[in-house]
């Protein structure tokens, strides 16, 4: 029997060990989209200024 008791603590261990990556890998993800996002509006604004890229569709 301690065998199979270890192997369940094993197993619990890794699913916990899965989930907080998980959760680390999302925020993570999350942040670097929002990084993402942010530096390619910025992009865009310095483009238009300096007068290239896209226009304004009107």
């Amino acid at each position: 029997m301690p065998v199979q008791t270890s192997a369940l603590v094993d197993v619990h261990h890794l699913i916990t060990r899965l989930a907080s990556l998980a959760k680390r890998h999302r925020a993570a993800g999350r942040i670097s989209h929002a990084l993402g996002v942010q530096s390619a509006l910025d992009l865009i604004r310095r483009e238009r200024k300096a007068g290239r890229g896209p226009k304004p569709q009107n």
